[in-house]
């Protein structure tokens, strides 16, 4: 919704106007949001849906009731290299090794049963009055004065770094955003945090929460980008031109390992 300039030595212009992908993870209890991911280019990829849920998962733990998707591209996705590598992990394998934990994935059917839409629509609202505010449907409502910046940029008119975020800035606003969506109260009444902010609705229901599991070595690999299984030797796992030791890999000295 609100475009960033970004800089790009290969480019003839020295950068190019997006507006990007902008992925969001949420506590559905509580509505909170818990991480986001912004990137400059106008698709994305399962790797950075894992980036996202691993650094999510790291700091929360699993979560105890599911992890919720969408559908698309978080369902069928591919990493980064084509579907042809056998080592690489698909979303039904990834669903079945979590199975184990009791951790259910599923996938959202129609946009009105995903929670996230909610939170997106009250962040929008927040990001009305920033630099580079399209709007929330061009095709529906453009915004006139975007289109005349984006036009004045293109016919270089106007210089885009005076006019726009950086894709740094941005990224940063965006961060000062979430927080203070999270800092403020809901509506009164509401069913997921009864009215108070999602920052105390989370810590509020913390408490009641059954067991958390943590994020640990046993369970990573289930989330990995690829499965690679390798043979640990004396000087550990040598893989991509990189190796990896510690003593957690001393026992292991001749055993087959994923």
């Amino acid at each position: 919704l609100v475009g960033f300039w970004v800089e790009d030595p290969s480019h003839k212009d020295g950068g190019f106007l997006t507006r990007g992908k902008f992925l969001l993870d949420i506590d559905s209890r509580t509505n909170k949001i818990l991480g986001y991911v912004l990137l400059p280019r106008k698709s994305y990829d399962s790797l950075a849906i894992r980036v996202l849920g691993n650094r999510l998962m790291d700091e929360h733990g699993l979560p105890i009731f599911g992890y919720y998707l969408e559908r698309g591209l978080w369902k069928r996705a591919h990493l980064i290299v084509g579907k042809a590598q056998s080592d690489e992990v698909e979303w039904a394998e990834t669903e079945r090794g979590m199975a184990q934990f009791d951790l259910k994935i599923r996938h959202a059917i129609r946009a009105r049963s995903k929670p996230v839409e909610r939170v997106l629509g009250a962040l929008q609202s927040l990001m009305e009055a920033e630099p580079g505010y399209s709007s929330r449907n061009e095709i529906t409502q453009p915004n006139e004065r975007f289109n005349r910046l984006k036009r004045d940029v293109d016919a270089h008119r106007v210089d885009p770094r005076k006019v726009f975020y950086s894709f740094e800035r941005w990224d940063a606003r965006l961060e000062e955003l979430c927080e203070r969506y999270n800092a403020a109260r809901q509506t009164a009444g509401s069913k997921h945090t009864d009215g108070l902010s999602p920052n105390d609705a989370f810590e509020k229901f913390k408490s009641k929460r059954e067991r958390r599991v943590e994020f640990d070595a046993s369970i990573r690999f289930l989330w990995a980008y690829h499965h690679w299984p390798v043979v640990v030797g004396r000087m550990g796992i040598r893989k991509l031109g990189r190796r990896y030791y510690g003593a957690a890999l001393g026992p292991l000295i001749g055993c087959e390992v994923i």
